[in-house]
């Protein structure tokens, strides 16, 4: 039998660090379901963290979309002229 490893909790502070967003703009992209939402640390208890794989795969769909969208014209047009 393999020994089983919990996935780490992460809590606010650390959430705040890895994706550089404050308290409030967290909150709010869960309210509107856009990042995960933090689960309890025990069974009736107030204090919450953020599974650390949710988070990662959260800012791998960021870097996902990233990836996907075309730079505005006017990033392009300065290119253009950067390369001339």
């Amino acid at each position: 039998m393999h020994p089983r490893h919990p996935e780490k909790i992460l809590r606010l502070p650390a959430v705040m660090e890895i994706t550089q967003l404050g308290r409030s703009a967290i909150y709010k992209a869960v309210a509107e379901k856009r990042f995960p939402a933090p689960i309890a640390l025990a069974p009736g208890c107030r204090a919450t963290g953020w599974l650390e794989s949710e988070i990662a795969a959260h800012q791998d769909r960021c870097k996902a979309l990233r990836r996907e969208r075309k730079p505005p014209k006017r990033a392009a047009a300065r290119r253009r002229r950067a390369a001339s």
